[in-house]
């Protein structure tokens, strides 16, 4: 269990600002991040759902912020899991991620839009290779849902892609097993999944596999994610 303490929103003010367009240039590892106005809105207001652009600008800021040495890992983005479901080229997958050099990695850290959810639902999939398991934490712990093949799928292709330019790329797909990390929910609206993967996101890059987290803070951390972005330059 992750020991974050999240600071609360009377401790981290924020001076209002206008909302424009900020740029996160490249950084560890990470391609420029674009944060646009819709983006910010999305952590300015306290009941919107998180989009793509807010989960993967953060994640990568998350990445600079908490991860430790020890962590080995590559975060996907929250386009991966799509493409694979797309038969998206290989050409295509490979320029979209090779930057991560996911071949070289012992876990990742893949977001994942659940689209039969009325209004969509974020869930995130932590891939740990050196034990073979896949944690798959869900707000809303809703275990019927969890498929694998999927992410098996996408484990086979991004693999085999990646050997067809590295050759010591070992792809191992038996005994592969997934685990729920949670049993019973622990988001109580209809709009806070987003802010739930990412909390997974910091727990598992400060060396943990759980968030300690609890429904009453999300706004805490919408507000520090919030003060996060606004400390980009702006265009």
């Amino acid at each position: 269990m992750d020991d974050f303490c999240i600071p609360s929103e009377d401790r981290l003010p924020i001076v209002p600002d206008v909302v424009t367009t900020r740029i996160r240039l490249p950084r560890d590892g990470f391609y420029r991040q674009i944060f646009e106005q819709k983006d910010i809105a999305c952590l300015n207001s306290p009941t919107a759902r998180l989009n793509d652009g807010v989960i993967n600008g953060c994640a990568a800021i998350l990445y600079s912020q908490f991860k430790i040495p020890a962590v080995n890992c590559a975060i996907l983005s929250t386009f991966d899991l799509p493409r694979i479901r797309a038969k998206a080229a290989d050409e295509r997958i490979w320029r979209n991620t090779c930057w991560t050099s996911f071949w070289e990695k012992d876990v990742w850290i893949l977001p994942i839009h659940r689209t039969n959810v009325v209004g969509g639902h974020w869930v995130i999939c932590i891939i740990y290779f050196k034990t073979k398991q896949f944690h798959l934490f869900d707000s809303l712990a809703d275990k019927e849902a969890w498929g694998p093949d999927d992410i098996m799928k996408l484990i086979q292709r991004y693999l085999t892609i990646a050997r067809r330019l590295h050759s010591d790329v070992q792809i191992d797909l038996e005994g592969w097993r997934g685990l729920m990390l949670n049993i019973a929910p622990c988001q109580t609206n209809a709009y806070d999944c987003g802010l739930w993967i990412l909390a997974a996101m910091i727990a598992v890059l400060r060396g943990r596999h759980l968030t300690n987290l609890e429904q009453t803070q999300m706004s805490d951390l919408r507000h520090y994610l919030r003060s996060l972005v606004l400390s980009v330059p702006t265009a």
